[in-house]
């Protein structure tokens, strides 16, 4: 029977790669594992490594952090940086709330967004 994982340090990738990637989405493995439609149980036996995903799951995992599977293998080292960008849902609502201004809000808010960072 075929399997996902060679043995070695690849196997012990996915999991650390799982957690960096949740991390970057400043999730907990409860809300990860609820995106994912899995238990928290079950996610987090994949970040510890004690359980391998399916191929499926595993599929399901990379379309939701926006990565590749074989990135999620280690059989890829990079993330394809067009497909990294995570918002977090407090950027999100300021985006949702941004998209709701009039024009003249939406250069008021960015003008006075330059000054902050210019002030840092």
């Amino acid at each position: 029977m075929s399997t996902l994982f060679s043995k070695g340090e690849k196997t012990k990738l996915l999991p650390e790669r799982l957690v960096n990637l949740r991390k970057k989405r400043d999730e907990t493995q409860e809300q990860t594992a609820q995106n994912l439609g899995l238990t928290r149980s079950r996610y987090s036996q994949y970040e510890l490594g004690t359980r391998k995903p399916d191929p499926e799951t595993l599929i399901k995992i990379a379309d939701y952090f926006k990565v590749s599977s074989d990135y999620l293998l280690g059989r890829d080292e990079f993330i394809n940086e067009e497909k990294e960008m995570y918002i977090s849902d407090s950027e999100k609502r300021i985006v949702d709330g941004f998209r709701e201004l009039d024009e003249a809000d939406k250069l008021y808010l960015t003008d006075l967004l330059s000054r902050l960072k210019k002030n840092k």
